[in-house]
């Protein structure tokens, strides 16, 4: 009798963690509020930053998998990007967040990522689970 032989994977896991400050601005109208408080953002400090993965909302997302070859290897994060979907579930809207590194890309590679996404969105959509691509 043969035992099943064992291997050893490194996977590499990503949870999203969303943060929230809250400013007060003094601006002639809405849109300069908002203007003002994007162009500091950046200035606002860590401690005013509230927020933490919440596993009641969001998942863990697998980057990669690689069986482990016995050295410590990091993983290349350069090439695993996210956009953000942002659902209003009180009001029923929802919108793409678009974030600079989609801007960069080229106008074939767009096309290529936002086939993907529209596919995984139109089987949502049309009730087929979770939007996973089946075989």
């Amino acid at each position: 009798m043969t035992t099943p032989s064992s291997n050893t994977f490194v996977v590499n896991l990503m949870r999203p963690v969303f943060q929230r400050a809250a400013l007060t601005m003094v601006a002639s109208s809405e849109p300069k509020a908002v203007e003002r408080a994007l162009q500091g953002a950046a200035l606002i400090p860590e401690t005013a930053w509230t927020g933490r993965f919440e596993p009641e909302r969001y998942d863990y997302v697998v980057e990669e998998v690689a069986r482990n070859s016995g050295k410590i290897r990091k993983m290349d994060t350069r090439h695993h990007l996210y956009l953000l979907l942002r659902g209003a579930t009180f009001w029923g809207e929802g919108s793409v967040v678009i974030q600079p590194w989609l801007q960069k890309q080229t106008g074939l590679m767009v096309l290529d990522l936002t086939r993907d996404w529209i596919d995984a969105l139109e089987r949502i959509y049309n009730n087929d689970e979770d939007g996973a691509e089946t075989e």
